[in-house]
């Protein structure tokens, strides 16, 4: 069975890192990083460490809502929102078409 690098949740945060609450699945911590160099691109993006490999995710693409982020992950769309002590990732749909997008 695959295990899902990205699904939705809540999740524990500690500085720029944040993992899930309950560890039924295989340890995955994931990183909020800051790019160097935007070169057009969003100025965080994030990251998984999973058995020892540090796996790209998604840019964070700010949304209007203060401190909420659209990513997308393998043509799967999520909202991340950074909260003080934890983090929260939920499917992404548009209101107009209740789709995905």
């Amino acid at each position: 069975m695959e295990t899902k690098i990205i699904e939705q949740g809540t999740f524990s945060k500690v500085g720029n890192e944040f993992f899930p609450k309950n560890f039924h699945t295989p340890y995955i911590k994931y990183l909020i990083l800051e790019r160097k160099h935007q070169l057009n691109k969003p100025k965080f993006y994030i990251i998984a460490k999973f058995k020892g490999n540090d796996i790209f995710i998604s840019s964070l693409y700010p949304m209007q809502q203060k401190n909420q982020f659209k990513i997308e992950y393998k043509k799967e769309y999520f909202t991340l929102t950074i909260e003080e002590n934890q983090v929260l990732i939920n499917p992404y749909f548009t209101a107009k078409t209740n789709s995905m997008s």
